[in-house]
């Protein structure tokens, strides 16, 4: 999950990353986005511990498995949601 705030631009800014990722890893994840700090998602982003953008949260089976705050380029990124689904909980 994505999370970005509107008054940034982050998502124009890292929309080719995330569909380059999107495209590499189709049936393996779902890539998604969140305006962070929409009012009905400011309570869900504050209970994950996303309090800047942009961030990225890499769920496995519903539960939290990486946070990266800032956006890392496309093969760091593609390599740290690989590594999140190959690591125990």
């Amino acid at each position: 999950m994505f999370f970005w705030a509107a008054w940034s631009g982050y998502e124009r800014r890292y929309e080719k990353t995330l569909n380059s990722v999107r495209n590499r890893l189709a049936g393996w994840v779902d890539v998604r986005s969140c305006e962070f700090d929409a009012p009905q998602n400011q309570a869900w982003s504050e209970s994950l511990g996303v309090t800047t953008e942009p961030t990225l949260v890499v769920f496995v089976n519903g539960s939290t498995r990486r946070l990266l705050v800032g956006m890392p380029d496309e093969q760091t990124l593609v390599r740290e949601i690989l590594n999140a689904l190959h690591t125990e909980k």
